[in-house]
């Protein structure tokens, strides 16, 4: 189920896109300084999750709860799986929710400008390698 219709944003990163931002930041980069390092793209989970998940074969819902009603939902839910010392994590945690319903977007700006940072694959390229990955086939 989608929190407030999955309008939240993010940044996501590939690993070839880190690994290449990393050596990047070594070899061109200000000791103390911070860089950070994304696919160059910002998406909203509704963009982007269904896209992944597809990957693994699993197609999400339509269906949206709005965060003002998950997140004491998720409270209730956590409080009782700890009172109850029930196993594993609870099927509705605040953590997830808020990672879904607000904007998490990281600005490359300053790794772009000072170092010439490019990412080295596309969102879109990262999840078909991913797709290749699941099916079996070499990335």
């Amino acid at each position: 189920m989608w929190i407030d219709g999955g309008r939240g944003r993010t940044s996501t990163t590939h690993i070839d896109n880190l690994v290449h931002g990393a050596r990047v930041v070594l070899e061109q980069g200000r000791a103390g300084e911070i860089y950070f390092v994304t696919d160059g793209e910002v998406r909203s989970f509704r963009e982007f999750l269904p896209e992944l998940m597809q990957a693994y074969g699993v197609a999400l819902g339509d269906k949206s709860l709005p965060s003002a009603i998950a997140r004491p939902a998720a409270a209730a839910i956590e409080g009782a799986w700890r009172l109850l010392r029930l196993p594993g994590a609870p099927p509705l945690a605040r953590h997830a929710i808020d990672l879904m319903c607000c904007d998490c977007t990281l600005d490359t700006g300053k790794i772009e400008r000072e170092l010439d940072y490019r990412p080295v694959v596309s969102v879109a390229d990262g999840l078909r390698r991913l797709q290749e990955i699941e099916a079996g086939k070499p990335a």
